[in-house]
């Protein structure tokens, strides 16, 4: 237990983003990135600033989140094919939590932010 003078720190306070509101622009945002979109309006900003290295930061991203899509559509997905969901409730197998490994958008995310970092 807590001393009475560390308890605000251990006490959690309820997050926006567990709200309704807070989940339902989480989805829209999760949407976004999973085509890509983001980034590419991302990189558009970048673009058109105008100044070259951040134009150039924007080109690089897109070009590694390009590649890494490509590279975890090709090559990740197949070697490591997920349980479809209502395929293995049926058979009563136990269903893994979570979504297929590599999520393709969390990795070109990452690929974009490092490559226009550099």
């Amino acid at each position: 237990m807590a001393a009475p003078r560390d308890r605000p720190l251990t006490t959690v306070s309820p997050s926006p983003l567990h709200s309704p509101t807070g989940t339902r622009w989480l989805r829209r945002l999760d949407r976004t990135a999973d085509r890509g979109l983001l980034w590419a309006t991302v990189a558009g900003g970048l673009f058109a600033s105008g100044r070259g290295s951040r134009r150039r930061a924007g080109v690089r991203g897109v070009m590694a989140a390009t590649a890494t899509s490509a590279i975890a559509h090709t090559l990740a997905k197949p070697l490591l094919p997920r349980v479809l969901r209502h395929v293995a409730e049926q058979s009563g197998a136990r269903v893994p939590w979570g979504r297929r490994f590599p999520a393709t958008h969390a990795a070109s995310s990452a690929a974009f932010v490092t490559a226009a970092a550099l």
